[in-house]
């Protein structure tokens, strides 16, 4: 890790515990908590805080600019709070017993795969990095949330959740980082944090040897969510690493306060909400997953323990919570929502069935191992038989998680908001909960003496198995989505010094599930390094009006008329593109630009070639 990589981590690092110590601090409500407890959950505070921040900020200041300047000092102020109120308490809080200094180090090695698959890829992959990059960018250099895409297009955002760029975005002018660069940080550090919730909901419940194993399972052992880099899953992933701890948050805010008759009742509340917020603003579907964890709360509270007055009691907590949590996302809430209900619409186009439907056999391709699923489905008969109460929470949320993406078979458009995908590349987190919980209750029940020797060697053996899992980790790579060389760099470059700015691209092209184009090589990355235009525009296109959203479908089908042979350029030129650019990487369906027969002819001019990039001049103004 050279300098500016051990600066951009420091400066995440602060950012990511900062802000949610200095609410527990004011609070005092990290005296309920263990010590590795409490930084789990200040880094869930800290991470739900930016969203909330920013649109907040944007719905009440709409002018205010907040860069570097501003940030710093309010963080700063954070800090010096902490060390106010903690000056006599700060080494308790770093007192981690020896199951926590275990959980410490799964973290760590987690964050570290993370962490060592952005150094071997240093750019985005897949098609949705793209507007990720271009958000973030317009958060670092506008000092807010923005409201569209402009420059780069002019598409509106109201529809869409902007959390992560609120910690993206000042990552990139507090570690003085290039916008690509923060987003991977911001989205790898986050998706090492996986597995905290998962500690916070077993160990909270009486079983930490069980929240290792889970973080372990979720960060190290399963597939997912390390292969959301190869994704660019990056706003989903974000959100589910605060779900189950708001989830959890909620639930011991009910007790806690029935228990000691409202003690800190502000506080609960307004922690548990923010938490919400936090994952509702980071991914509006991941909200849809943690309302059934919620609901299941309230009905226990109402059915599992009986009607009486400390449920009546619990139920108006979990009002309370909801109220402040509408609070919270309403600057983000009601157009998103108003825009939503607008457009849904019966599925009748193949194109949407295709969005929805997904083959069994996805659950090992995208989901999780086969043999997770075997061991996950043993946990869950575990759990069962031990009447665990969180285990049956556990299993009552897979089982909605599933309903959830079959929702597209019942004919309720407002209930089609996701897909099967979107749930079976979630199901590592109820997965590692099962086998963490069942793990424990074995553990409990069943009386195993090891002898020395044989404990020593599955010491050994475990280890070998961890690192084993972490190269995994790591090197679970599908190179094909990974479009950016360090040659389309240099060709960027020379984009910058050679054409006009308001050039326009075509580029290679795949038309994902038929109607929704997107780039394939480097050439899908030029509206950020340059600041012109493509055929393909970006993977929110859809967003746009009408007009819009049908110019860059005539467009895109313009340009896989370059994959031809001969290749035909008339109908970019009818459109207005200048150029045509084939990246190194070509296009993964196999039909790329016919770069060859396209220099073949007279009126186009092959002005750029280097380290496999192509860029023609296929049209005259």
């Amino acid at each position: 890790m050279d300098l500016s990589e051990l600066r951009t981590f420091l400066v995440l690092l602060f950012m990511l515990t900062i802000p949610g110590w200095a609410i527990l601090s004011i609070s005092r409500l990290w005296k309920k908590w263990e010590p590795l407890q409490r930084w789990f959950l200040a880094i869930s505070i800290s991470i739900a805080a930016y969203p909330v921040f920013f649109y907040g900020l944007r719905w009440i200041l709409p002018s205010l600019r907040f860069g570097a300047n501003k940030l710093s000092i309010l963080l700063l102020i954070a800090a010096i709070t902490i060390l106010i109120i903690q000056r006599r308490e700060v080494r308790c809080q770093f007192l981690f017993g020896k199951i926590e200094v275990l959980a410490i180090l799964i973290a760590a090695i987690t964050i570290a795969t993370r962490i060592g698959f952005l150094k071997i890829y240093p750019y985005p992959a897949w098609s949705d990095s793209l507007h990720h990059t271009l958000i973030t960018n317009l958060v670092a250099t506008e000092g807010r949330l923005p409201y569209t895409l402009a420059p780069y297009a002019p598409t509106p955002l109201d529809m869409y959740h902007l959390g992560l760029y609120a910690i993206s975005g000042p990552l990139t002018f507090l570690a003085q980082i290039p916008a690509h660069t923060a987003l991977l940080w911001t989205a790898q550090v986050l998706n090492g944090l996986c597995g905290i919730g998962i500690y916070v909901v077993l160990s909270r419940s009486g079983h930490p040897i069980g929240a290792v194993i889970g973080m372990a399972v979720a960060g190290l052992f399963s597939f997912q969510p390390a292969l959301y880099a190869n994704w660019g899953r990056f706003t989903q992933v974000a959100s589910q690493s605060i779900l189950l701890v708001a989830w959890w948050m909620v639930v011991e805010a009910a007790n806690e306060l029935v228990n000691r008759k409202g003690k800190n009742l502000i506080s609960w509340i307004s922690i548990s909400a923010l938490l919400i917020a936090g994952v509702f603003l980071l991914h509006f579907r991941v909200a849809g997953f943690l309302l059934p964890l919620l609901l299941l709360a309230v009905l226990w509270k109402l059915f599992g323990e009986g009607i009486s007055k400390q449920s009546i009691t619990s139920l108006w907590i979990f009002l309370a919570v909801g109220l402040f949590t509408l609070l919270l996302i309403s600057p983000a809430l009601f157009e998103a929502f108003g825009t939503y209900l607008s457009q849904k619409t019966p599925i009748a186009e193949s194109s949407d069935l295709a969005y929805y439907q997904f083959p069994f056999s996805s659950l090992f391709s995208i989901g999780l191992s086969p043999w997770i699923v075997v061991l996950a489905l043993l946990a869950a008969g575990i759990v069962i038989h031990y009447r665990s109460r969180l285990g049956f929470a556990i299993i009552l949320w897979t089982i909605s998680l599933v309903m959830i993406g079959f929702a597209y078979l019942v004919d309720i458009p407002v209930l089609h908001f996701t897909n099967m995908g979107a749930i079976l590349i979630l199901l590592y987190l109820p997965a590692s909960l099962l086998l963490g919980l069942a793990f424990s209750l074995l553990a409990q029940h069943i009386n195993i003496v090891i002898p020395p020797t044989v404990r020593q060697f599955s010491t050994f053996f475990i280890a070998l198995l961890i690192i084993a899992a972490a190269i995994n980790r790591v090197t679970t790579i599908e190179p094909y989505r990974h479009f950016l060389t360090e040659g389309d760099i240099e060709a960027m470059q020379w984009i910058n010094e050679n054409t006009e700015e308001d050039a326009t691209f075509a580029i290679n092209t795949f038309f994902w599930l038929g109607s929704s184009p997107h780039g394939t090589d480097g050439g899908y990355w030029i509206p950020y390094f340059t600041k012109r235009q493509t055929t393909a525009s970006t993977m929110m296109y859809g967003l746009d009006t009408l007009e819009n959203v049908n110019r860059v479908i005539e467009m895109s089908r313009a340009a896989e008329e370059l994959t031809e042979s001969p290749p035909r350029t008339d109908s970019l030129c009818r459109l207005g593109i200048d150029y045509a650019y084939a990246g190194s990487k070509g296009n993964f369906s196999g039909e790329e630009i016919n770069v060859t027969e396209l220099v073949e002819q007279a009126a186009v001019d092959l002005v750029y070639q280097k380290n496999g990039v192509s860029i023609l001049k296929i049209c005259e103004p």
